[in-house]
């Protein structure tokens, strides 16, 4: 499956730790949003999964752009 994959410049690195939980606390939420938990996963579209896993990198980059793993709130992925 050939599908360009969208680029975006990162964001400056401060501090790595924490961004494994909040990529995953970020991929859950999403799928929460999308009702996609509880063994529902098997109605994921692909869209649905790019975005989710976008969102999940989105907020694991905010977290390691500030030091001491603060995860960012949902007012301040937008």
């Amino acid at each position: 499956m050939d599908r360009p994959v969208p680029v975006r410049r990162p964001h400056p690195a401060c501090d790595v730790v924490g961004t494994a939980g909040c990529f995953t606390a970020g991929l859950l939420c999403r799928f929460a949003t999308l009702d996609h938990l509880g063994g529902r996963l098997d109605g994921l579209s692909l869209e649905n999964l790019t975005a989710a896993c976008a969102f999940a990198a989105h907020v694991a980059a905010l977290t390691c752009s500030v030091p001491a793993a603060n995860p960012p709130s949902a007012a301040r992925q937008r």
